[in-house]
Order: structure tokens, then C-alpha cells, then sequence
């Protein structure tokens, strides 16, 4: 019989999401076995539908629903039922429209908001030093600065191969805390980047055909 997870993360569904979510279960000691990890959007976060039994939740890099705050606070408060919220991490700006604060740090009642953060997961210390070139990655992925990595690439090229595709992502956050050993989370991300990387060294074979009519750019 399956064991009940009891412990929820949600998480953003980009790069510095899925580190974020592994940062956090590094730093709380929360085990693959007890955690189920959710992706979304802060635009989608009212379709989430939490299991009974969850006890404890975890938002890593979900920003505030511009479209609609009374979104963000509605769920918050669905999460705050039974004490279950325990940390809240993010790095976006708008947060005064649901907490209240300014635009400075924000680090109380659970909520660690800093708009200042080049990355959600630079907010979270694992106590790790091996997790030191992820959120360097996060940051990169995040700001469009700077180069990934090469396990960074990784990740963020098999997420791309199809974006709707969570079990990549699970397989990634899995991948990152098992010190990226390769196991079969790497071998699923591997296959996934080489989907990827066919469809864009195609894509950038015909940008390469591309021709000129009255003006307009068209690609056969």
C-alpha cells in the first residue's frame, strides 16, 4: 500500500521553481517519500486541489496574482486552515496588495518575500554548499543573465521539450536532491533534452531559409 503524502510543496513551473522546491526540501529535511510537489501559476493556484491528507504546505515562487489578489488571499487563507501553511517564499514584486508591507523584505508570519532577490531560490539556504551552483543557475534562468550550467541546461532544456509535462519537473526536483547522480531521474531529462535539442537545431535549420516577401520574414 502506498503511504499517504503529508507534506505539499507548490511550486512555480520554471527553473527556479523546481530548485526552489528542492532548496526547500533540503532545508526542511522533507523525504521524496512523505512529499507530493505541485506546479502552477499564481494565476491558477484556485485550481489546486489539496488532499485531506496534507498537514504541512510549502509555496516556493509563486507571485501574487496581479489579474486578481483576492486570489492569492483567498488561497492563503484556505492554506492557513489548520496551521498547515508553514513558509512562503518568493521574490516577485506586488506583495503590499496581499500582506500589506512596502517593497522591501518581507521575512514574518511564514511569508519570506524579497523583491530585491535575483531568484526565489536565492532566498533559500539548504546549508548546503553543493546547492551553491543551482541557485546560481536560478539566478541566471530568472534575470537572463549570465550562462547556465551544464546541469542547468539540462533541466531547463528537458522542461522546454513539453512544457506540460509535470513529470519532468518531478524528475528534475528528484535529480537535484540526490546530487544529481546518474540514476533514472537523469536518464528521463536526458531523453527529454534531446527531444528538445532536435526541435531546435530544426527550428534554427529553417530560420535559416527564411525569405523576404513584400516585406514580411516566411519560413516554409
Amino acid at each position: 500500500m502506498t503511504k499517504k503524502k503529508t507534506v505539499l510543496v507548490i511550486a512555480h513551473g520554471d527553473l527556479d521553481g523546481v530548485v526552489s522546491a528542492a532548496l526547500e526540501m533540503k532545508r526542511s529535511g522533507l523525504s521524496v517519500a512523505e512529499t507530493q510537489v505541485i506546479f502552477t501559476q499564481p494565476f491558477l493556484i484556485d485550481k489546486i486541489v489539496i488532499p485531506e491528507s496534507i498537514e504541512k504546505i510549502f509555496v516556493v515562487d509563486i507571485a501574487v496574482n496581479n489579474r486578481d489578489p483576492e486570489m492569492t488571499k483567498r488561497f492563503i487563507e484556505q492554506i492557513r486552515d489548520k496551521n498547515r501553511l508553514v513558509a512562503w517564499y518568493d521574490h516577485h514584486e506586488g506583495w503590499e496588495k496581499v500582506l500589506g508591507t512596502g517593497m522591501g523584505q518581507t521575512f514574518d508570519n511564514g511569508f519570506f518575500i524579497d523583491p530585491m532577490s535575483r531568484s526565489c531560490a536565492g532566498l533559500i539556504d539548504p546549508g548546503n554548499e553543493e546547492f551553491v551552483v543551482w541557485v546560481a543557475d536560478a539566478n541566471a534562468s530568472d534575470t537572463r543573465e549570465g550562462e547556465l550550467s551544464e546541469r542547468g541546461q539540462l533541466v531547463e532544456q528537458a522542461m522546454k521539450a513539453n512544457l506540460s509535462n509535470d513529470s519532468i519537473r518531478e524528475a528534475a526536483v528528484r535529480w537535484i536532491l540526490n546530487g544529481s547522480k546518474e540514476d533514472g531521474d537523469y536518464q528521463k531529462l536526458r531523453e527529454a533534452q534531446e527531444k528538445y535539442q532536435k526541435v531546435q537545431t530544426m527550428t534554427e535549420e529553417l530560420v535559416e531559409q527564411y525569405e523576404i516577401h513584400n516585406g514580411v520574414a516566411v519560413v516554409d
